[in-house]
């Protein structure tokens, strides 16, 4: 067989166009610059023939695999995008929850306005505001999202019952605030075992918690990073920003300045309006220069 024709059995899958057409010839011209080289080194016309191709074989296959996997992460990418991560149940339970929650405001604000006592609405927020509020954490924490792989269910539960302690305490702190007869050093001492414990379990869960981000928003973010230590690594360069915005400022407060005796600084101060997107034009320019 020819290189040729064993170079067109590489490409038979692919639609014929003018770009590969000159790729092709050039690929077969190093085919035979390379059978030329085996040659020269001692290798038969044949085997020199035979190995040549058997690279170019290898290296056709790694490049297959490659745009298989790109192809792969492209799929995966956009699928994870567009595909529905709330089931039918799900969505059901998010709008009961927050109708219960909606309730329980309702209730709450006919308690006091019935009962005028505060504690009377107080206490009708524990088990129609506090409990579904907790439910519709639960559900966020364990959902999964197109950026955010979803939290284990026992991890969930623990921040679950951190904020209901921390909500459930600050519903009696209120209750024995507005309690005739109750003094504030004993509503504030009801902070101690309910508000106390939750917070800083939510505050261990919190430094402790894990990343959750799925490997392509992790992708984005470290090339998100690199293009910012990009551009603001050219010290030249960012010392050209820091100027021209420093002389934006200056001269707007100057302005401002001027004015606020010219016309009043009732009025003058409006020029900062046009500041703020001046500056931001100014860091737009900088970064679409990389």
């Amino acid at each position: 067989m020819d290189t040729k024709t064993y170079i067109n059995n590489l490409f038979s899958e692919y639609e014929n166009t003018e770009a590969l057409e000159d790729f092709k010839e050039e690929l077969e011209s190093n085919l035979k610059d390379r059978i030329r080289y085996l040659e020269s080194r001692g290798t038969s016309p044949g085997e020199a023939r035979d190995k040549a191709s058997a690279e170019l074989g290898d290296i056709s296959d790694i490049a297959d695999e490659m745009s298989f996997r790109k192809k792969k992460e492209i799929f995966e990418e956009m699928y994870m995008k567009t595909r529905k991560y709330i089931s039918t149940k799900r969505m059901v339970a998010y709008v009961l929850l927050g109708g219960i929650m909606a309730f329980g405001l309702i209730i709450a604000a006919l308690a006091y306005l019935y009962s005028e006592m505060a504690v009377a609405g107080l206490g009708s927020l524990i088990p129609f505001f506090i409990v579904p509020a907790c439910g519709l954490l639960f559900m966020g924490l364990t959902q999964e999202t197109a950026r955010n792989n979803p939290m284990s269910w026992k991890r969930a539960l623990i921040y679950t019952l951190a904020a209901a302690l921390v909500l459930f305490g600050l519903n009696v702190f209120s209750m024995m605030f507005f309690i005739s007869g109750t003094g504030l050093p004993e509503a504030i001492a009801t902070l101690i075992p309910f508000v106390l414990p939750g917070s800083m379990l939510l505050i261990f869960l919190i430094l402790t918690e894990k990343n959750r981000n799925k490997p392509w928003v992790i992708e984005e973010q470290q090339a998100s990073i690199a293009k910012y230590q990009r551009n603001y690594a050219d010290s030249p360069r960012s010392e050209k920003m820091g100027l021209l915005s420093g002389a934006l400022w200056l001269f707007i407060l100057a302005l401002f300045v001027t004015l606020g005796f010219i016309i009043g600084f009732r009025y003058s101060w409006m020029v900062f309006l046009f500041a703020v997107p001046l500056e931001l034009l100014i860091v737009f320019a900088f970064n679409s220069r990389s």
